[in-house]
């Protein structure tokens, strides 16, 4: 079962306010027929909304957590652009899957939250030389970090512990330090005195703080939910500056409060997605129960873990990464963990990823660790009760010896596979069944440690240790269901297919000074404690020789594994990728050494158990398990995991012998690039062109302009890491890189997508358009030869220009002043408004007036404003008119997000010097000619010239394109004098790309003239199209009209040129691109939603953009089931999300339901998640029933679906014609 997930729909134009919309509640959800669905649920179902929040107030709420208060089981909360400066506490979460509370960035926003507040106004104190600044303790509410204090970590050079407070400097983290004389020395660091009233931070920035941003952390956590709550989804959120505390001792694992930034407190089935954590000051992110807690190890589990923790970036965060005190079966993949530990606080347990005391079935995959630190972190460490996890596919990259992957006190079968190790090895201490296989170990090595902890403290279960050796819970595999308690010891642990390259390395960064010779297998001095771990049939380079042979003790020699010197290896890495470069001798590839293939079934299952003594497994009652004897059998198969794939996934082929993570490794050289899902643009450069903005990865629309002269450009650009792909194409046609490209007069488009090897996806946008002319009125090359590119054309000025201002239809003067200019035979005017002027007019108008600019003889008009002129217009809920004699633009002054745009800017960027352009302009000729190519392709004839519609706004030089917007703009199009109405089929948008899609469209006749009134959600080039259509099927069928009518408009397709089937079952896919197209949706998710989704779909930007505007969802398991047919509820949910889309602030009194329902005979029939929705549609006139029934469970046909979608445009006001004045 799978609800469908919601987003903001976009608010309807105030000019259709006249259409009567019956209001509507967000009741969607996909029902499979054989899960019945609890009451609360249902519930939930018919309950769902989408909570916006947004910090100008425009949103439902100003704060998240206001949201967080509000939001109920199956709701989204989804933020808008912006720093959050407070603590979010989900009081609630859902109860399953479908049930989610879903907490989400608004698509295309950049959200961050700090626990951090501005810190302006400081004082110079010239007693220290230093800037101060006082705050009252009040300030900080119940928790001052500023007066916490670890309970370890001391300061540099002193016993002064640190505290949980810290200072940043343009986001740079400042260092604390223990007198008020060293920081007087030393730039870029802090202390803080804290007395009974106030608390005081003297800094030295090394700069004028006050003309800097400076910000002093406040709040301890940033985003965490009541004890114990489940089904939260977090996702595409930035987390920053939460404190953190470490109030008590780190070797007492059971009393740790980690209280990370973000934290799942004790939480279970979380999703944690697409989001950047860093800068914090203790715990980036804590999943696990997160405080003391006095639960019976045995009968029915508590409810926490079961997280996913996938595609974030957690970096630079003052102590750990990520960590969990009891998470079992959490999957984390996809992640980059950077340089976490960044204040080097000594303390011992730092980790990037660790995971304590419960993490059964963890499983951990193609993540990157990296670290260039000097000093000691765990990039991952999994330490007592983590059974049966797995790590594979790896890349963990250290600069210091002792930075391991720590396997402490773990029973298995556990298994690490196909990862890289540069630098950092592998510590196996007091844990057994652990197999590692197909790795390479570049500059490290494994080394097997069997220390003694008798009486060890923290570590007992039920009181005491069992022969002084650490014991913990056994589960049966699988579950969290207790066996007994197990005394670990470093035993029955497998090395085998694995590549060694140590020695006189070359890599970058450079890895510690004087590490020792590095055995590929090591042993501690404790080796009474080791027996039964088996190293063979590895491959040891650079002279390497294989470990001496401890029979004594039951470990099993490498025997058949293989030491070759005279083959150099280098790793060059840095935070995105790691390049290997190593070569094999052309006798001793793998299959030439006698290795075998390691498969699951060869390693067997961990058989620990047959061999314990008696007093080893033990219940707490003293009495064993049932199945278990003295020295017998397990009662449980624990085998090993499979192993049959390589580093990039691929499997493994046929019985050939594979060393190494990489299934195909050649005699002689090898270079061989990992990552961790690296799709960024590095760098961009087009010769003789400056882009707006310095290229950065998390920037995804770029724009320049250039003069008539420019010509051609050579286009080069970086990406991704080494295993990354880019495709290019320029107005559309595919080229390569570092190629040159002919630039059209007008607009010109760059369109680069990069996927990474792991599937990660990007998609940049390059807008550049080209002059007509040059803007001196000259097109003269700069060349040094003097020489001209041709004729001048013709272009004449004038102070005249014939522009009329109005406002509420009556004219005005002084509100602008425009230029007249003849270019290439267009007409064109540019109108600079009058600031002062509309803010007068504006002041003394009432509430929502209109503000008309009208050029009724050019081509093209562009009006220039000020943003902060637009938001007097916004205060005012005024609606802005551009004219000319080709077409009208129609804005609401709300629908241009000035928060959003000067965040696009730099931090100086105010409204009152950003500059709007609104741009109304008939498309130039090359534009013509490329449609004209369209129309003969697509088979539909162009009935008026194309018209661009556009805005920009400017600060500083940048430019910043306004192209999507968040409710319907209309937009009117002059047709033709003497056109037949019936010719006319439908407006639509030509994209960027060249892609052309419908529009919603209607026509009116006003003073005598027609014009097509076009919706939709973007700016681009528009035009009339006629494209007649008839279905030999249909000639006599019931919706013949409205099945023809819709394809007429490019919205639905017949199976071929002649037939529709109209009464096939419509399949989801096809359901989702019809709504997708009747709405003129644009826009496509850079990664495919649903793992049944392929790129080469056809339907795969439908079904992405339906799920973009929450129209479609998809199943538990992450499919959407694109050729399942689709009820007639689930329809009608699909269709009410649709007319969300259109107007999201309609609603519907419930009370309504039971009486709309009453006259159908199968009303009990309609579930219960669906009656509101259904109720609606019946209300609506959407959906009439067929012979005084519903038939909510039988499959929508295609015919069905076009006359609904055809009843939903209608009663938007989108289609028809009227030919009244």
């Amino acid at each position: 079962m799978s609800r469908l997930k919601s987003y903001e729909g976009m608010k309807f134009l105030s000019c259709l306010k006249h259409i009567k919309l019956v209001s509507m509640v967000l009741v969607l959800a996909m029902i499979l027929s054989s899960i019945n669905v609890s009451a609360t649920e249902q519930k939930a179902f018919a309950d769902a909304r989408v909570i916006t929040v947004k910090q100008d107030g425009t949103g439902d709420f100003k704060f998240i957590n206001d949201a967080a208060q509000a939001a109920q089981p199956g709701d989204t909360v989804l933020i808008y652009g912006g720093t959050y400066r407070e603590t979010v506490v989900a009081p609630r979460g859902g109860s399953n899957e479908n049930t989610r509370i879903t907490y989400k960035a608004a698509p295309g926003q950049q959200v961050i939250i700090k626990g951090s507040d501005l810190a302006p106004s400081w004082s110079f104190d010239n007693a220290s030389q230093t800037w101060m600044k006082t705050l009252p303790n009040s300030y900080f509410g119940s928790f001052n970090p500023f007066g916490t204090h670890w309970a370890k970590g001391n300061l540099p050079g002193s016993t002064q512990l640190r505290t949980a407070g810290s200072v940043y400097l343009n986001d740079s983290l400042l260092t604390e330090r223990a007198s008020l004389s060293e920081v007087q020395n030393t730039p870029h660091t802090w202390i803080a005195k804290v007395d009974s009233v106030t608390t005081t931070v003297y800094a030295n920035f090394g700069v004028d703080p006050n003309a800097n941003t400076v910000e002093l952390t406040k709040r301890k956590q940033v985003f965490t939910a009541s004890w114990n709550t489940g089904y939260i989804t977090v996702d595409g959120l930035t987390i920053m500056h939460g404190a953190g505390t470490k109030d008590i001792d780190y070797w007492r694992p059971a009393a740790i409060p980690m209280e990370g930034a973000l934290s799942t407190n004790g939480g279970y089935n979380w999703i944690i997605q697409n989001s950047v954590l860093k800068h914090n000051g203790g715990v980036a992110l804590d999943f696990g129960l997160g405080s003391a807690m006095n639960e019976a190890k045995y009968g029915t589990p508590a409810k926490y873990g079961y997280h996913i923790i996938r595609n974030n970036i957690i970096k630079d965060n003052n102590t750990n990464g990520a960590f969990a005190y009891k998470g079992p079966f959490t999957e984390v993949y996809h992640n980059k963990f950077i340089n976490n530990n960044a204040l080097n606080t000594g303390l011992l347990s730092e980790a990037y990823l660790k995971i304590i005391d419960n993490g059964t079935g963890a499983n951990i995959h193609d993540n990157y660790f990296y670290s260039n630190q000097s000093w000691m972190s765990y990039p991952v460490w999994l330490d007592s009760e983590v059974q049966n996890y797995k790590f594979s596919r790896n890349v963990i990259v250290t600069t210091n010896k002792d930075s391991v992957f720590f396997d402490e006190a773990n029973y298995g079968s556990n298994v690490i596979d196909d990862n890289v190790f540069i630098g950092s090895g592998v510590s196996i201490l007091e844990s057994q069944g652990t197999s590692l296989v197909h790795n390479m170990f570049i500059d490290s090595n494994v080394s097997f440690n069997a220390t003694h902890f008798p009486g060890f403290p923290g570590l007992q279960v039920q009181g005491a240790d069992i022969d002084g050796y650490r014991h913990m819970m056994l589960y049966r595999p699988g579950t969290l269901d207790p066996l007994g308690t197990v005394a670990t010891r470093t035993k029955y642990n497998k090395v085998f297919n694995n590549i060694f390259y140590n020695k006189g390395m070359s890599t970058s960064p450079s890895f510690i000074d004087g590490r020792p010779f590095l055995e590929p297998v090591t042993l501690d001095e404790a080796t009474t404690n080791l027996w039964g771990n088996e190293v063979d049939y590895n491959v040891n380079y650079n002279g390497a020789v294989k470990i001496a042979d401890y029979t004594l003790h039951s470990y099993t020699p490498d025997t058949h594994s293989a030491e070759i010197s005279g083959n150099p290896a280098s790793a060059s890495c840095d935070e995105n990728k790691c390049t290997i470069s190593f070569s094999v001798d052309a006798g001793n590839t793998p299959t030439n050494l006698g290795a075998q293939k390691i498969t699951g079934a060869y390693l067997g299952k961990n058989h620990v158990l047959a061999t314990m003594p008696d007093s080893i497994f033990k219940l707490p009652d003293g009495n064993k398990p049932d199945g278990v004897t003295h020295n017998g059998p397990s009662p449980i198969d624990n085998y090993i995991e499979d192993v049959t794939t390589d580093f990039y996934g691929n499997v493994r082929t046929g019985n050939t012998v594979a060393v190494g993570p990489f299934q195909n490794i050649l005699p002689g050289s090898n270079t061989l690039v990992v990552w961790s899902g690296d799709a960024a643009l590095k760098g961009l450069t087009l010769s003789g062109i400056s882009l707006n903005q310095t290229i950065s990865g998390d920037v995804y629309s770029y724009h320049a302009s250039v003069p008539q002269y420019a010509s051609s450009t050579v286009i080069s650009a970086t990406y991704g890491d080494g295993g990354a792909v880019a495709t290019m194409t320029f107005n559309g046609t595919p080229i390569i890189n570092n190629s040159q490209v002919v630039l059209n007069i007008g607009t010109n488009t760059l369109q680069i997508q990069i996927e990474a090897r792991d599937g990660t996806k990007s998609e940049y946008n390059v807008t550049i358009q080209r002059a007509s002319s040059s803007s001196s009125g000259s097109s003269r090359s700069p060349s040094s030869s003097g020489g001209t590119t041709g004729p001048e054309p013709s272009t004449t000025t004038s102070t005249d220009p014939g522009i009329v201002f109005s406002i509420d239809g009556k004219q005005q003067e002084s509100l602008g002043t425009a230029i007249n200019s003849m270019d290439n035979g267009r007409a064109s005017v540019k109108v600079k408004m009058n600031d002062a002027q509309i803010d007068s007019f504006i002041k003394n108008a009432g509430e929502k007036p209109s503000l008309n600019v009208a050029a009724q003889s050019a081509d093209q008009v562009t009006v220039e404003m000020n943003a902060s002129s637009w938001k007097s217009l916004q205060n005012k809920q005024a609606v802005f008119i551009v004219s000319t004699k080709d077409a009208n633009y129609t804005l609401t002054a709300a629908q241009i997000n000035l928060e959003r745009l000067s965040h696009q800017f730099n931090s100086a960027a105010t409204l009152t010097n950003i500059s709007l352009h609104i741009t109304v302009a008939k498309s130039p000729g090359e534009t013509a000619k490329v449609l004209d190519g369209i129309s003969a392709k697509e088979k539909f004839r162009l009935l008026t010239t194309p018209v661009d519609f556009n805005i920009a706004a400017t600060y500083n030089g940048k430019t910043v394109l306004v192209d999507t917007f968040n409710s319907y703009v209309l937009r009117e199009i002059v047709l033709p004098e003497g056109i037949d109405p019936a010719q006319i089929s439908t407006g639509v948008a030509v994209d960027a790309d060249q892609a052309v899609r419908q529009v919603p469209t209607n026509i009116i006749r006003r003073d005598g003239k027609l014009y097509a009134r076009l919706y939709s959600l973007t700016n681009s080039t528009y035009v009339i199209v006629s494209h007649p259509v008839q279905f030999a099927d249909m000639e006599s069928h019931w919706a013949k009209n409205e099945v023809n009518d819709l394809a007429s408009r490019l919205i639905v397709n017949g199976i071929d040129k002649a037939e529709f089937k109209p009464d096939r079952p419509i399949a989801r896919s096809e359901f989702a691109a019809i709504i997708v197209r009747a709405l003129g949706l644009n826009g496509s998710l850079s990664v495919s939603t649903f793992s049944d989704v392929s790129s080469s779909d056809w339907f795969k930007d439908s079904v992405n953009q339906a799920y973009q505007y929450g129209i479609v969802s998809g199943y538990p398991d992450g499919s959407f089931g694109p050729t399942a047919s689709v009820t007639r509820e689930e329809a009608m949910s699909m269709i009410a999300r649709g007319m969300k889309v259109i107007n999201p602030a309609a609603s519907m009194d419930g009370s309504e339901q039971d009486v709309l329902l009453s006259s159908f005979a199968d009303k009990a029939l309609v579930s219960e998640w669906a009656k509101k929705n259904v109720a609606l549609l019946v209300k609506s006139g959407l959906i009439q029933g067929e012979a005084d029934t519903l038939q909510p469970g039988r499959s929508m046909t295609r015919a069905e679906t076009a006359v609904i979608v055809k009843r939903m445009l209608i009663q938007a006001g989108f289609v028809g014609t009227t030919l009244n004045n």
